[in-house]
C-alpha cells in the first residue's frame, strides 16, 4: 500500500509541534508497523480493524505502556493527518501497571563505578548517578556545558525541550578532567569513539552498563537510567525536600518526583506520630 505520503505529512506536523528527531523516527516506525499489518488503503481503516490491531499486541504480551504509547500515535496520525478522529476515539486506553523500578544502593552504585573499566563509560554512570541526568541528556553534553566555578551542569534542551541547570559533584568533575585528558574531546563531551562530531548510542551505553552489572555481580533487574532513580532516592533519604529534588531532576509535576517516597518506606515510616509527638497527656 502506498502511504508515504500520509507519514510526511505526520512528519511535517510533528516538526511543526517541535518534537525531537528520536520521537518523530518513533511515531513514523510505528505507523509504517501497523499499516503495513492492517495491508489495506488508509482510507479504508475502521475502528475495529485498529482495535484488532491493539489486541493482536496483546496476545503478543506487550507491556500496557507500550500498547498505550502505540494507542497515543495512532490517535495523533488519524486525528491530526486523516482528520478522522471518530475512528479512534471509541478505543479506550490501557490500565497502565504501577511498578516500582529497583533501586541501587549507595554500596551497588561504588561497586559499578569499581567494575567499570573503561573511562568513558565510568564517567558517564558516574555523570548520570552524580546529577540525576536521563542518559539522552548525558549523551548531548558538551564541554562547554561544564561549568567548574559555579559546579553546575548546564542541560540543554532536555526533556520537553526544557533548559535546566544541574548539580557538578566534585568526585565527578575530577572524574571528568580525568576522561578529558585522555579522549580530548572538541565540542561533543562523549562522542563515538573515533568520530569527534557523533554522540554514543544509547543502546551502545545499555550495553556496556549490563556488562558492568556482570561484573560488579549486580543480579537486579536495571538500566543507566536506574542511575538517576538512585540520586533521587539517595538524595531524599540523606534529608533533601523533594521540591529540590524535582527540580534537579527537570520533573513538570510533583506527582513524578512523588514516586521516590513509595522507593524510600524506611524514610516515611521513620517519622514520628503525631500522637508521640505532641503532649496530649499534659
Amino acid at each position: 500500500m502506498n502511504y508515504e505520503n500520509y507519514i510526511h505529512q505526520m512528519t511535517q506536523l510533528l516538526k511543526l509541534k517541535g518534537c525531537t528527531e528520536g520521537t518523530i523516527k518513533m511515531y513514523c516506525q510505528c505507523i509504517k508497523k501497523v499499516l503495513t499489518a492492517l495491508d489495506k488503503p488508509v482510507e479504508d481503516i475502521t475502528t475495529d480493524d485498529l482495535m484488532g490491531y491493539l489486541h493482536h499486541m496483546i496476545t503478543l504480551k506487550c507491556t500496557n505502556s507500550t500498547i498505550n504509547q502505540n494507542h497515543s500515535i495512532l490517535i495523533f496520525f488519524f486525528s491530526k493527518v486523516l482528520r478522522k478522529p471518530h475512528i479512534v476515539d471509541p478505543i479506550p486506553f490501557m490500565r497502565k501497571a504501577k511498578k516500582l523500578p529497583e533501586i541501587l544502593t549507595a554500596k551497588e552504585v561504588a561497586s559499578i563505578f569499581k567494575s567499570s573499566l573503561n573511562l568513558k563509560y565510568k564517567t558517564i554512570f558516574m555523570t548520570i548517578y552524580a546529577s540525576g541526568l536521563r542518559i539522552g541528556e548525558v549523551l548531548r553534553l558538551k564541554v562547554s556545558d561544564i561549568d567548574s566555578l559555579k559546579m553546575q551542569l548546564y542541560i540543554n534542551q532536555g526533556k520537553r525541550k526544557k533548559d535546566r541547570y544541574a548539580i557538578l559533584s566534585k568526585h565527578n568533575l575530577e572524574c571528568l578532567r580525568d576522561y578529558y585528558r585522555v579522549y580530548k574531546p572538541d565540542e561533543l563531551l562523549f562522542y563515538a569513539y573515533s568520530y569527534k562530531n557523533r554522540p554514543l548510542s544509547k543502546s551502545t551505553v545499555e550495553k556496556e552498563f549490563k556488562s558492568t552489572l556482570a561484573a560488579a555481580g549486580i543480579t537486579k533487574k536495571v538500566t543507566p537510567h536506574s542511575l538517576r532513580h538512585a540520586f533521587a532516592s539517595h538524595l531524599l533519604e540523606n534529608g533533601t525536600d523533594i521540591y529540590t529534588i524535582k527540580s534537579l531532576l527537570g520533573h513538570s509535576t510533583l506527582r513524578s518526583t512523588e514516586v521516590y517516597l513509595q522507593l524510600s518506606p524506611a524514610l516515611v515510616f521513620s517519622t514520628k506520630s503525631p500522637l508521640d509527638q505532641a503532649s496530649v497527656y499534659e
